[in-house]
């Protein structure tokens, strides 16, 4: 984990995260983040479904961002980036 994942959290974002690639098409993103309290989830790297694909236009691989994330269904989904 980077010094920067290590650190708290954008304002209103659930971790900070880098992007490790984005797919535009499927709108998918993997993200290389921190820990999820609030999904007992553990810094990790992993693929996540993106709610609003036009989102993936504001970033860009190796970003350093922060991100939050719902669980919907059985999903993960980046319902949002803060740069």
């Amino acid at each position: 984990v980077t010094l920067a994942m290590a650190a708290t959290p954008a304002p209103g974002s659930d971790t900070r995260a880098r992007i490790e690639s984005i797919n535009k098409v499927d709108a998918k993103i993997k993200l290389k983040h921190g820990p999820i309290p609030k999904l007992d989830m553990p810094a990790m790297t992993m693929v996540f479904r993106v709610a609003d694909a036009a989102l993936l236009d504001q970033v860009a691989e190796g970003d350093e961002v922060g991100v939050t994330i719902e669980k919907i269904g059985s999903a993960y989904v980046v319902t949002g980036i803060q740069r």
